[in-house]
């Protein structure tokens, strides 16, 4: 029997397509950027073999978690992939909301990829409860090192009809430091000025000559 979720608000009680988006609110400070996967879990949906302890504790940047197992089952998700695009390492939050109040779903991170038979290799950070009923956003935030890739595996808690077809978004804000130009780019950025000012240069000999003229 698969338990009931606990909201995050429980803080007593132990368990037992990439686009670019206006940022929401956060506990970070601007400037940041967000990116957001949508998805639905379905009744074809692959399954794990387990979930992680809800224990109430939210993995963050400053002190992670370890693996800790609480219940074996199968357990219906998807995974989504998203890869640092930046050469620093960064804060990042992740949020999880459900499209639908009654659905309990939950979320993990894992490094590079997922292996759904033993949900503790490649283990990273949980937010240490799921959404609950009625449902509410669950977060945690991680330091994601240097181009690193993560896969966000969000499931289903109960399998209830609410759950299964009833969708989700998950957010995923940092501050991004804006790219710096590569040598071959800052190369073309100078041969482009180059040629503007000997542009310049030429437009101005000929009007000269033809005022001479």
């Amino acid at each position: 029997m698969i338990s009931e979720g606990i909201a995050q608000t429980d803080t007593g009680m132990t368990d037992g397509n990439i686009v670019v988006n206006p940022m929401r609110p956060s506990a970070l400070m601007p400037p940041m950027q967000s990116f957001t996967f949508s998805g639905t879990i379905t009744a074809a949906s692959p399954t794990k073999s387990a979930r992680l302890n809800r224990n109430a504790v939210a993995s963050t940047c400053e002190v992670p978690k370890i693996c800790d197992i609480f219940s074996t089952d199968a357990f219906p998700y998807n995974q989504h992939s998203f890869t640092n695009p930046s050469s620093e390492s960064v804060c990042i939050e992740v949020i999880l909301s459900t499209l639908c109040t009654e659905g309990n779903v939950g979320f993990d991170i894992y490094d590079g990829s997922f292996d759904p038979s033993n949900i503790c290799t490649n283990y990273l950070a949980d937010p240490g409860l799921s959404s609950g009923v009625p449902a509410v956003d669950v977060m945690l935030s991680y330091e994601l090192a240097p181009s690193q890739t993560i896969v966000i595996v969000v499931f289903d808690v109960n399998q209830a009809t609410c759950e299964i077809g009833g969708g989700y978004e998950l957010a995923i804000n940092g501050m991004f430091p804006a790219a710096v130009p590569t040598l071959g780019q800052w190369g073309l950025i100078i041969l482009g000025i180059l040629l503007a000012i000997f542009g310049v240069v030429a437009i101005k000999s000929r009007q000269f000559t033809f005022n001479k003229a």
